[in-house]
């Protein structure tokens, strides 16, 4: 039997069907895709042509395989099971690579068809069944394409920067991803508009592709997708001699939380004594573990691209609050994650401690949330909302600063109230990939009190004694809810 197919079939299995608890849940995803599929082209294939319907098809395909390609393709062959059988087998790299590759791809053309066939059936429905069936060849063509240059753009950067270093990136590399893809959603390009403006638009794949559905004539439609098609496999093939070489876990080096005057300062305002382990615990495993990083700075892509979509439309000073009151929904989801370790160095490190108090290294590790996450995501909005508006666009630049101060406080106050939900210590549990059954119940609560914080700061913040008033409100909510915490901290302790 071919080395190359058992090792894709060990990668597959655990990929689709999981090892113990870590069971892949590709219904509830499956039926999410179909959904957001049908939704969005039903409106698109009603308000627009055969031939702007099909490219953004194919556009949608081919972004999106790529997107999970890239994100997705090192956590394949990266299990510590994998790294314990596979590695030390004589296997070389470009069959790791190619193993990788193929079950990526068997992943991404259940994604593809999710995407496709709700979009290919309205076509059919509208311009024939015969439009429909070249539609769905075409959007499968261009999740080809979006796998072949995602593989070699991966394989690309391990190379010129190592894996451990690409890894190390990935939680800002996923935040950059996001912040593009929604920028590119709210600009809502218009691709007749673009072939217009630029020749060269509809004879690149995975435009080219919508040929296939759209041109009289078909010969060159599918000459052009054979050669395009070709193309990336040959792609794919040269990802195969560019795979870098994997590492262990063990071996790679964790980046360290950077020891700042400001950080020491915040530490002897913020953190007692009892509490400072557990807070530099925290801090540290926020830097280094790289699935709380993968997972967290996406989180905010939303909010971040609001703030382009502000310098973009002026007309839409609202779309502010939208960016600084819905960072605190993120913040509530994010909580979530730091319980949670990727590998069992955090929880083994735990259980072996002998604590005093488990409600101070939860206080301690709350406040390393709030100062290393928290603080800087609303340090960056309130940068980027005061340079937008010193070019004259999006709010003022005096209602804005008040907007960001009641934001942040509104963001620590609904912070300090989440975290008694789930009252677990910080890098506790190993991570599994699998979430407490009220994951998502939570934040939708908080986008609710966000909506209601932003429409009620809407209406008080813009004169000097109401806005006094509730920043003064919200600090002394703060205020209370950390003396009761600390109160019942040391009554544990009492007792």
């Amino acid at each position: 039997v071919s080395r190359l197919r058992l090792l894709c079939q060990r990668v597959l299995e655990r990929r689709l069907l999981g090892d113990g608890e870590q069971a892949a849940a590709l219904v509830p995803g499956a039926l999410l895709t179909l959904s957001l599929s049908l939704l969005l082209f039903t409106a698109i294939v009603q308000a627009r042509s055969l031939e702007d319907s099909v490219t953004l098809l194919c556009l949608a395909c081919c972004v999106w395989c790529g997107t999970r390609a890239f994100l997705e393709s090192h956590d394949l062959a990266a299990g510590e099971l994998d790294r314990a059988v596979l590695e030390p087998l004589p296997l070389p790299h470009w069959m790791m690579a190619a193993a990788r590759t193929l079950v990526v791809g068997a992943v991404l053309l259940i994604s593809a068809l999710n995407i496709a066939l709700p979009a290919a059936i309205l076509v059919a429905v509208k311009w024939g069944a015969g439009r429909g069936l070249l539609a769905l060849i075409g959007a499968l063509l261009s999740a080809l394409t979006g796998l072949a240059l995602a593989q070699a753009g991966r394989a690309l950067l391990e190379r010129l920067a190592g894996v451990e270093r690409l890894l190390e990136l990935e939680g800002p590399i996923r935040l950059g991803i996001g912040v593009a893809l929604f920028g590119v959603l709210f600009s809502a390009p218009d691709p007749t508009a673009l072939a217009a403006r630029f020749s060269w638009f509809e004879s690149l794949p995975p435009c080219s592709y919508a040929a296939l559905a759209t041109a009289e004539g078909g010969r060159a439609a599918v000459a052009a997708s054979v050669l395009a098609a070709g193309g990336s496999l040959l792609l794919l093939l040269l990802t195969f001699k560019l795979a870098a070489s994997r590492t262990r876990e063990g071996a790679r080096r964790a980046p360290r939380a950077k020891e700042t005057r400001l950080l020491r300062l915040l530490r002897r305002l913020l953190v007692r004594e009892e509490e400072r382990a557990a807070f530099d615990f925290a801090l540290a495993n926020q830097a280094r573990d790289r699935s709380f990083r993968a997972r967290v700075y996406p989180l905010f892509a939303f909010p971040f691209a609001v703030v382009l979509l502000v310098a973009a439309r002026p007309d839409e000073p609202h779309l502010a609050l939208m960016a600084l009151y819905g960072a605190a929904v993120y913040l509530t989801l994010a909580q979530t994650f730091q319980g949670y370790s990727e590998s069992q160095g955090g929880p083994r490190l735990l259980e072996t401690l002998p604590f005093r108090n488990e409600g101070a290294f939860r206080l301690g590790a709350e406040k390393a949330f709030l100062v290393g996450l928290a603080a800087p995501v609303y340090l960056f909005l309130a940068v980027a909302l005061a340079a937008v508006a010193i070019f004259g666009r999006g709010l003022p630049l005096l209602l804005g600063a008040r907007h960001a101060l009641i934001a942040a406080l509104f963001a620590v106050l609904l912070t300090a109230l989440y975290f008694e939900r789930r009252r677990v210590k910080a890098f506790s549990q190993e991570d599994r990939g699998v979430f407490p059954a009220d994951f998502g119940g939570g934040p939708f609560l908080a986008v609710l009190i966000a909506a209601g914080m932003g429409l009620l700061a809407a209406a008080l913040v813009g004169e000097a004694l109401p806005f006094l008033l509730l920043a003064a409100s919200l600090a002394l909510a703060i205020r209370l809810t950390y003396a009761w915490k600390r109160g019942r901290v040391y009554s544990m302790r009492s007792s």
